[in-house]
């Protein structure tokens, strides 16, 4: 019967060398599953080993909760916390209408000089409505919208339809 606990010397410690196409097999595991390499290296003889029932699936599950589920990034955390004594709060990813919105202030920032009057009116007014103010991306906007209204600030002020006939 197989031990669910860590070998308390090296004895299965075994070097090996792996040949180019099963290497780029692990790094492409490792790239889908974020996994260190040798986590990485378990997790897939734990799947191979599982399957052709060499196995049980008492000791698969636990395999697979040591080896195949905490990520290099979940690992550093961990450690990092154990050597501060306190918790590290991983920064959590932007989401993706954030990173969007920030890659579309980018894009009107550099074709700001390309438009015409009115679309940079637009621009402004819409900035306003979603009350966009802090990025830098806007920051550069709004300042580009002063040099178009003189430096009289960044309000800009739809035109009256007497403003447009006249």
């Amino acid at each position: 019967m197989l031990s669910m606990s860590e070998p308390s010397s090296r004895e299965n410690f075994y070097p090996l060398k792996l040949p180019t196409e099963l290497y780029q097999a692990l790094i492409d595991r490792m790239s889908k599953t974020h996994l260190s390499k040798g986590d990485c290296i378990i997790d897939m003889m734990t799947e191979t080993a599982y399957r052709e029932g060499y196995l049980s699936q008492e000791f698969y599950d636990f395999l697979k909760k040591k080896y195949g589920t905490k990520t290099v990034m979940e690992k550093v955390l961990e450690n990092r916390m154990k050597r501060e004594g306190q918790a590290v709060i991983p920064k959590p990813e932007p989401d993706q209408k954030t990173v969007q919105l920030k890659k579309t202030l980018i894009m009107i920032a550099e074709q700001w000089d390309i438009h015409d009057e009115q679309w940079k009116q637009k621009t402004v007014e819409w900035i306003e409505k979603k009350g966009l103010k802090d990025t830098p991306e806007v920051k550069q906007i709004l300042k580009k919208a002063e040099i178009l209204n003189g430096g009289m600030g960044h309000e800009v002020k739809a035109k009256s339809e007497s403003e447009v006939e006249g």
